[in-house]
C-alpha cells in the first residue's frame, strides 16, 4: 500500500496536472501517446529519434517524394503551458500527420522538456537545441537519412500552437541569419500564446493565462511582462528583428488569447520588419479546437497553413537542367532585353518527326509566379516527358512594376509549328485565353498561315471573375476577397474594373468568343475551387456562341484552386497532366 506521504497533494496546476508531496508528476491533458507508424490514410511515415539524451522528436515523411525536388522542413512545438502536451500524443500525431500530408512537408515534431520538474528557460533551450541539430544536417554534418536525402534547408519554417507559438516566435528572434545553408523561411503560429501584467477580456476565462508563466517559470523576474511571454512589454526587443521573411497568424473567434495574436499582427506590421505578414481567424471556435475537433473548421486551418507553408513555391526559382527522372532538358533564353522564358525538350527526339509546342503561361494572380519557380517548373517538366511535347514557359513581367527571324535551335529542330497550343494555370489561362482571342483576329497571316497553327488551348483552373457574383460566389464571401481585388490591382488603367473583357469574356459588350482563333480547347475545374463556375460557364458559353471547333471539360473531385502545384505526386495531379497530355495527342 502506498504511504500516505505519497498520496499526499502538494499542489495541482488544473486542468494539467496534479504534483504530489513525493515529487510524483500526475498529467491529466495529452497523455494518450501513440508509436511512430505509416499512417494508412495518407501514406505519411513518421519515426522516433533521439536529438541528445534529454530530447526525442519524431520525424515526418510524406508519401509523395522525389529526390530530385527537395521539400520544406517544419520545426514543429507543441502546445501545453509549457507544462503538458508531448509530440508523440494522439492529438499532435494526428495534426501534424494530416499537415504533412497535406503541404507535402517533412517536420520534425520537437518533444521538449516540461516544467515543473524542468522550468523555462530548459523548453525553449531544448528547442534551440532542435533547430542546432537541424542546422548540423544543413552543413552535412547531420547523419539523418530522413533530412539529407529530403529536405531543402533553404526552406525551413517553425510552426506551433499555444505556447508552442511562444517557442516558435522567440527562436525566430534569436535566430536571425545563422549561416549561408540555412534558411528561416517562415513562421505559422497557431493561437499563439502571448501575455500580460494587465489581462485582457474575461477575468474568468483568464485564470490559466495569468498563472501559466508564473507556474512554469518561476526564475522570471518580470512575470507576466517578461519578453519571452509577452513581445509588446516595455523593454522588450523590436519585432523588426524577427529572423524570418513571412509569418502567419491563426486566430479564433471564441479564444481569449484572440487579441494578443491581434496585437502581434499590427505590431509586426508598425515595427519596421520587412515581412510578409497573413491572419486568418476562425468564426465560432475556441483555442487549439482543432486538437480536439476533426470538424470542417480543422480542416481549413490544416490548408491554410499548407498553402502559407507553400508560398515559396512561387519565389523560390530552380535552374535550367537536364532532370535526371524523366530525361526532359530545359535551358532559359531571352525573347528580348525585358521577357525572357525557359525551353523544354523532352528525352525522346526523332530528326524525322517533328513534335508539338505548347506555349505556357503561369499562374499567380497577375503579379506573383515565374516560369523559373519550383512549381512550374517541376509541372511543365512532367507534362513535357508524359505528352512528349517542346515547351516554351514564357516569363512575362509583373504587376505593379509593370501594369522576326528566330535562331533557336530548339524550336527549330524539333517544333511542328501546325501543331501549337497556348495553356496556363489561373491568370496563366487569362493570357492563354486572351491570345488565342488576339490570334483569331489576325487579318495578315502571321499566325495562320502553312507554317504557324494555333491548334488549341489548355485552360487549367482558369481565372476568370466578374461583377456580378454567380454559383456559390455569393455564399463564399471570404474566398472571394483575392478574385474581387486581383484585376482591380494587377490593371489599375482598367475602366471596366472587373468586367473587362479581358478578365470577364461574358460581361456586355465582350467580343464575342466566336472569334476564338483556335480548333480545340480543354477546360479544367476543380470542385473546391471558388473560380469553378467561371470555368464551367466559359466552356458552356463557347458551345453557345457558335464558334466550330471541339471543347472538353474535366473536372477533379475534392481538390481547390491549382492544387497541382501545391502537391503534384498525388494521384489527382497525376492524372490532371495524363488529361492535358492526352489533349495535346489528339
Amino acid at each position: 500500500m502506498a504511504s500516505s506521504i505519497e498520496q499526499e497533494v502538494d499542489h495541482e496546476f488544473q486542468p494539467f496536472l496534479t504534483v504530489y508531496k513525493d515529487g510524483k508528476v500526475v498529467r491529466h491533458l495529452f497523455t494518450d501517446e501513440v508509436p511512430a507508424s505509416v499512417d494508412t490514410q495518407t501514406g505519411v511515415a513518421s519515426k522516433d529519434v533521439l536529438i541528445n539524451p534529454s530530447l526525442p522528436a519524431r520525424l515526418y515523411l510524406p508519401k509523395a517524394l522525389n529526390h530530385q525536388n527537395k521539400l520544406p522542413l517544419v520545426i514543429y512545438f507543441h502546445g501545453g503551458c509549457f507544462v503538458s502536451g508531448s509530440a508523440f500524443s494522439a492529438s499532435y500525431h494526428q495534426f501534424v500527420n494530416s499537415l504533412v500530408a497535406e503541404a507535402n512537408v517533412v517536420a520534425v515534431s520537437v518533444d521538449y522538456r516540461l516544467a515543473p520538474e524542468d522550468p523555462v528557460p530548459i523548453a525553449f533551450d531544448d528547442s534551440w537545441e532542435a533547430i542546432q541539430w537541424v542546422i548540423s544536417h544543413s552543413k552535412g554534418e547531420g547523419t539523418e537519412s530522413w533530412l539529407n536525402d529530403h529536405v531543402d534547408f533553404n526552406r525551413v519554417f517553425l510552426s506551433g500552437d499555444s505556447v508552442g507559438s511562444t517557442i516558435a516566435h522567440n527562436m525566430a528572434m534569436k535566430t536571425g541569419q545563422l549561416c549561408d545553408d540555412f534558411k528561416l523561411l517562415g513562421i505559422a503560429l497557431i493561437h499563439p500564446f502571448f501575455w500580460v501584467k494587465k489581462g485582457l477580456g474575461c477575468p474568468e476565462k483568464n485564470v490559466i493565462s495569468e498563472k501559466t508563466w508564473l507556474y512554469a517559470c518561476p526564475s522570471s523576474t518580470l512575470g507576466n511582462d517578461d519578453p519571452r511571454i509577452n513581445p509588446f512589454a516595455v523593454g522588450a526587443p523590436s519585432l523588426s528583428g524577427l529572423g524570418c521573411d513571412r509569418v502567419l497568424v491563426c486566430i479564433t473567434e471564441d479564444d481569449v488569447l484572440k487579441d494578443r495574436g491581434l496585437l502581434y499582427y499590427e505590431a509586426l506590421g508598425k515595427s519596421g520588419w520587412g515581412g510578409q505578414r497573413e491572419i486568418k481567424e476562425t468564426r465560432g471556435k475556441d483555442h487549439v479546437f482543432h486538437l480536439f475537433d476533426p470538424c470542417e473548421e480543422s480542416l481549413e486551418l490544416t490548408k491554410w497553413i499548407a498553402s502559407f507553408l507553400n508560398q515559396h513555391l512561387f519565389t523560390d526559382e530552380v535552374p535550367a537542367s537536364v532532370d535526371t527522372q524523366t530525361g526532359v532538358a530545359s535551358k532559359d533564353v531571352s525573347i528580348n532585353p525585358s521577357l525572357s522564358a525557359r525551353l523544354y525538350l523532352p528525352k525522346v527526339l526523332n530528326d524525322q518527326r517533328k513534335l508539338p509546342l505548347v506555349i505556357y503561361f503561369h499562374g499567380g494572380c497577375f503579379c506573383a509566379g515565374s516560369a523559373f519557380s519550383v512549381s512550374h517548373h517541376q509541372f511543365i517538366n512532367s507534362l513535357v516527358a508524359e505528352a512528349n511535347v517542346v515547351a516554351v514557359s514564357v516569363d512575362y513581367r509583373l504587376a505593379p512594376e509593370h501594369p522576326g527571324e528566330g535562331t533557336e535551335s530548339w524550336l527549330n529542330d524539333h517544333v511542328d509549328f501546325n501543331r501549337v497550343f497556348l495553356s496556363g494555370d489561373s491568370a496563366g489561362s487569362t493570357i492563354a485565353h486572351n491570345m488565342a482571342m488576339q490570334t483569331g483576329q489576325l487579318s495578315d497571316g502571321s499566325c495562320s498561315s502553312d507554317h504557324f497553327k494555333l491548334l488549341g488551348i489548355v485552360l487549367i483552373q482558369p481565372f476568370f471573375w466578374g461583377k456580378e457574383r454567380i454559383g456559390v460566389e455569393k455564399l463564399d464571401s471570404e474566398k472571394n476577397v483575392i478574385c474581387e481585388r486581383t484585376w482591380l490591382y494587377a490593371c489599375p488603367s482598367s475602366t471596366l474594373g472587373n468586367d473587362d473583357p479581358r478578365i470577364n469574356p461574358f460581361a456586355n459588350g465582350a467580343p464575342s468568343l466566336l472569334g476564338l482563333g483556335c480548333d480545340r480547347v480543354l477546360v479544367c475545374i476543380a470542385e473546391d475551387d471558388v473560380l469553378k463556375h467561371r470555368g464551367l460557364l466559359y466552356y458552356k458559353t463557347l458551345g453557345k456562341s457558335g464558334w466550330d471547333g471541339r471543347r472538353e471539360i474535366k473536372e477533379t473531385k475534392g481538390k481547390a484552386h491549382v492544387f497541382h502545384l501545391f502537391d503534384p505526386y498525388c494521384e489527382e495531379s497525376v492524372e490532371l497532366t495524363k488529361w492535358v497530355a492526352s489533349f495535346l495527342n489528339q
